[in-house]
């Protein structure tokens, strides 16, 4: 059995109980600590650390990978005669029509869904990369919002999909985790917190979102597009947009009227801190920085020789800042960190400003169990 590393913090005051602020990343779940005890977040006890199951498609191919962005969203491609228009199936109607209408009271969730769907790809290009002995720790998420055009967009430099995945990924193709979240909600046992497991989160886009887009590329195919369509339909064709480095997938979201607030950048830097701040791939917002600075005032009155009156100018800018800067130091190596690493994740985690009492943390092998 793998070591797994546990790690507890004790605070100035007393031993915290505060749980970790991560999230269940589909297959990957995160773990809270609470009184020494090493909890999934669905509250089930755990005595070592869930590893996800990979399904990579063998390869013999070396890769080239890039993280690019598109720098705005871009509008969508013409169709073309090679565009094809699918019904959703059944299954997958009633799966939107249950997140959108009846499991979801908090419309942020969506995020949170998007976010792990894209660690998720970049786990698997990840995995086919170190296969191929060729990963150069490339991967990652950013997040822009376009204000003007109302649209989300969030870009991931994971694996991506082709033409035949679009289709059998996002609409046609009751998955078996499908059925499953559909059984678990009649027997109504089925947690919003949970929906990931199911592979049914992409469908939150819906929550905030009244047309949904994905443009995607597999590595040496080509780019295509899935675009959500009134009346139960979708569409499915080649891409002219804005092409993708690589591999990897942008989902553009066209919000709806009240969902304005999804355009602040600090509104989605507070989500994902909020739900996102452990995932292992950095993440970034397209974000508005302001900076200040003294120059002379050419409308001051001066005399000769005085020196020039100055004024404050505001000077506005946008650049990409990631948020999740703490890493689940958890999972390091113990040997590999220092008394710093453990007071800033102590900090950054518990909003505190003081340093740690403590700090434990080891590693073991087999089964452990504290009570």
């Amino acid at each position: 059995m793998a070591p797994v590393s546990w790690m507890l913090v004790i605070s100035a005051l007393a031993l915290t109980t505060e749980g970790i602020n991560g999230f269940s990343v589909r297959r990957e779940p995160a773990f809270v600590m609470h009184s020494g005890r090493v909890t999934s977040t669905n509250g089930r006890s755990s005595s070592a650390v869930h590893q996800p199951r990979q399904h990579i498609r063998p390869s013999t191919t070396r890769l080239r990978m890039s993280t690019a962005v598109a720098e705005a969203p871009q509008a969508e491609a013409p169709e073309t005669e090679e565009t094809e228009t699918y019904a959703f199936q059944a299954e997958v109607s009633r799966v939107m029509d249950i997140i959108v209408n009846s499991l979801y009271t908090d419309k942020d969730v969506f995020l949170r869904e998007l976010v792990s769907n894209a660690a998720d790809a970049c786990d698997k290009r990840k995995l086919l990369m170190m296969k191929e002995g060729v990963y150069n720790g490339e991967g990652g998420v950013k997040i822009k919002a376009d204000k003007e055009q109302k649209v989300l967009v969030v870009e991931d430099a994971g694996i991506g999909m082709n033409k035949t995945e679009l289709v059998n990924n996002l609409g046609t193709i009751a998955q078996s985790g499908t059925a499953k979240f559909l059984q678990q909600v009649a027997e109504g046992s089925v947690e919003s917190s949970l929906i990931g497991q199911f592979g049914v989160g992409f469908y939150s886009s819906f929550l905030v979102a009244d047309k949904v887009e994905v443009v995607s590329k597999r590595f040496g195919d080509k780019q295509h597009r899935w675009c959500s369509v009134p009346g139960g339909t979708f569409t499915v064709g080649p891409d002219n947009s804005e092409e993708i480095e690589g591999s990897g997938t942008r989902i553009i979201l066209h919000l709806k009227e009240d969902c304005d607030e999804y355009l602040e950048d600090y509104k989605i830097k507070e989500l994902l801190r909020k739900y996102s701040e452990f995932i292992q791939f950095p993440i970034s917002v397209w974000s508005e920085k302001v900076d200040y600075e003294r120059v002379p005032d050419p409308d001051a009155p001066s005399k000769p020789g005085e020196t020039p009156k100055m004024k404050t100018v505001t000077k506005r800018y946008f650049e990409w800042e990631r948020v999740n800067t703490q890493p689940p130091i958890w999972r390091r190596n113990p040997a590999d960190l220092v008394d710093d690493d453990y007071n800033e994740f102590y900090k950054s985690t518990f909003k505190a400003y003081d340093d740690p009492l403590g700090y434990i943390h080891f590693k073991v092998e087999g089964q452990v169990e504290f009570s």
